[in-house]
């Protein structure tokens, strides 16, 4: 279990760009001659793009709700984006 948390911290590093260059050469050439090892990269890669997404989906639902309350319950509001584009 060790050795697996230990992997994933290093594909982690490797995928955020925090490793230092002499580390990086060394898992790039490590991914090259482990096809499990590359396989699993891949698949760390695959939910931090999933997680970013889902954090921007999020943010999207939130930003509307402030707009919608603000467009609602906030008259000078509206006057001033209506004004805008008038």
């Amino acid at each position: 279990m060790r050795q697996l948390l230990h992997e994933v911290q290093e594909i982690d590093q490797y995928l955020l760009r925090k490793m230092p260059a002499g580390d990086k050469l060394v898992f790039e050439a490590r991914i090259l001659t482990d096809p499990q090892l590359e396989e699993n990269a891949n698949c760390q890669q695959q939910a931090h793009q999933l997680i970013r997404w889902l954090g921007r989906a999020k943010q999207r639902v939130t930003l509307h709700n402030i707009h919608h309350q603000l467009w609602q319950e906030d008259a000078a509001f509206k006057a001033e984006i209506t004004a805008i584009f008038k």
